[in-house]
């Protein structure tokens, strides 16, 4: 008998959690077939992506699209120039270096901000996922294509995704389950090794951080509201941070510090760093 399809109270059966989420990531990258991951800011989908291209024992490339123009992806134009012949010359169209490598050598080529990239930008990227082309220079023939997106209406300056991207990439919605983020707070900084072919967690002096995330992963377990997978309604528009495991972490890693240098955790400081 086949197993039933348990469709997410949110959005439907393309919503995964982070463990399926890899696998689908790594389904995609072996059949050489675009993804494009979408969830909300700070739930972790830059670190799977590079946790997967680790396995895959693949180079992790990044390139941010709300930072480039179209010339950055369909390449600058360049003259070569006529030489001592007199001749005209020629037009060169060179890429931005993360996309040359991609041309030079097989790599992953993650596409981040997606919906944060303008309509330009998300046309030059178009011709990079569909014909695979940067300019005058094709992408290596074992480079894969991953992107990742905020919904636009929680990206900034965000902008719908176009048809054809929609069209000529796997949409995969991702959100972490609860339990999920317990363990990579529980798990935070901990080292592991590999012992019979089983991965096993090194017994080592608890630090300061390792301390305040298993209090963390043990108290969102009695008060699961503390964790906000998805920005509160008016989160832009107030200015204020909100409670995702990115913002947890964040707020983890300073305190840890200021404990370590004696701050009182009474204190405004304290208070402060925690609050923001």
């Amino acid at each position: 008998m086949a197993a039933k399809i348990v469709s997410d109270k949110v959005s439907g059966i393309d919503v995964l959690s982070l463990a399926e989420c890899m696998r689908a990531l790594e389904y995609s990258i072996l059949a050489n077939q675009p993804i494009n991951l979408l969830g909300p800011p700070g739930i972790g989908k830059s670190a799977i992506v590079s946790m997967v291209a680790a396995k895959l024992k693949m180079p992790f490339e990044p390139l941010i699209l709300s930072l480039c123009d179209p010339t950055d992806i369909g390449g600058f134009p360049v003259s070569t120039g006529g030489g001592t012949t007199g001749g005209l010359g020629s037009i060169n169209r060179l890429p931005l270096g993360s996309i040359k490598r991609a041309c030079n050598e097989a790599v992953i080529l993650f596409l981040d901000e997606l919906t944060c990239a303008s309509p330009a930008v998300q046309g030059a990227a178009l011709r990079l996922v569909y014909e695979r082309w940067a300019g005058d220079v094709k992408l290596h023939p074992g480079t894969r294509i991953v992107a990742a997106a905020n919904p636009p209406e929680q990206a900034s300056g965000g902008w719908e995704l176009s048809l054809p991207h929609l069209g000529r990439m796997t949409q995969v919605n991702m959100r972490p389950k609860h339990q999920e983020v317990q363990d990579y707070f529980y798990d935070l900084d901990a080292k592991f090794e590999t012992v019979n072919g089983e991965r096993t967690r090194v017994a080592a002096p608890t630090t300061t951080v390792q301390g305040l995330a298993t209090d963390f992963a043990a108290t969102i377990e009695m008060a699961p509201d503390l964790l906000c997978i998805d920005p509160p309604p008016g989160t832009s528009s107030s200015g204020k941070a909100w409670g995702a495991p990115r913002s947890w972490e964040r707020g983890i890693r300073v305190l840890a510090e200021a404990i370590d240098k004696n701050e009182q955790d009474s204190g405004p400081v304290f208070a402060a760093l925690l609050a923001g």
